[in-house]
């Protein structure tokens, strides 16, 4: 009776490798969820989420763990901070202060402290038959001189129609960076202290 036992005992488990050993070399050409081994014990619905977690799975077949939201906003919120500081230098305050005071007057269409530009909307002149709109740019996280880039463009209104005026506005330009240097420089030397 032993010897029995025994018996079954190894052809169980040497069945049972072998088994084994199939039903993976299936796995490896059907696919884990697809074997006609082992997917006739699946339901529907396990067998849908065995075939997305076999999609999620990495290059070397590890299913992640699931995140929560909170995580998944965390790691979108630190790339984007990583790539931020890696893709662009800093504003600097004082010159961006200077070009806001400078424009403080006229419409403002688009400012962006990040990326350190300004742009004021059109102003017309009175009577209205030529506009210009006023750009700047601050290039640098330094207080310097030369991080202020200023651009003028203008229209002139002939029959009905908005054109370029093929011009360029040199000493307005630097009328206008002079003055925004000037306007910073104010900024500067009331938050050093």
């Amino acid at each position: 009776m032993k010897k029995i036992i025994i018996f079954l005992f190894v052809l169980f488990f040497g069945c049972s490798g072998n088994h084994q050993e199939n039903v993976k070399k299936i796995d490896e050409t059907y696919g884990k969820c697809n074997n006609p081994l082992t997917s006739g014990t699946l339901t529907q619905a396990e067998k849908i989420i065995c075939e997305n977690k076999q999609r999620a799975a990495g290059p070397d077949g590890v299913v992640a763990e699931p995140k929560t939201f909170t995580e998944i906003i965390e790691d979108i919120v630190g790339s984007k901070q990583n790539e931020t500081s890696a893709s662009y230098t800093a504003v600097n305050n004082s010159l961006w202060q200077g070009a806001l005071k400078t424009f403080e007057n006229h419409p403002i269409k688009n400012a962006d402290f990040e990326g350190g530009y300004l742009e004021t909307d059109w102003i017309y002149a009175n009577p209205p038959i030529e506009r210009c709109i006023i750009k700047a740019r601050i290039t640098t996280a330094e207080y310097l001189s030369n991080g202020v880039e200023t651009k003028l463009l203008c229209q002139s209104k002939i029959d009905d129609a908005w054109i370029n005026q093929n011009k360029t506005f040199t000493d307005e330009e630097k009328k206008l960076t002079l003055k925004i240097l000037e306007n910073a420089n104010e900024h500067y030397n009331l938050n050093k202290n």
